[in-house]
């Protein structure tokens, strides 16, 4: 059997860090949504890295 995948969503959550000692400074809303896109942009191309590795799967 052959299941070819035409589109693949991934889905993540940014979970709240386990309360520290040190408290970082706060954190601007716009500060936030930047590292947010940079996660998803890291999660995704190594999620492509390792389809193409594992099935050898070109763009």
């Amino acid at each position: 059997m052959t299941i070819e995948i035409r589109e693949l969503v991934i889905q993540a959550k940014i979970a709240a860090p386990e309360p520290t000692k040190a408290h970082p400074a706060p954190r601007s809303l716009a500060q936030e949504k930047v590292d947010e896109a940079r996660w998803i942009e890291t999660i995704t191309q190594r999620v492509l890295e390792k389809l193409r590795e594992e099935r050898g799967w070109n763009q």
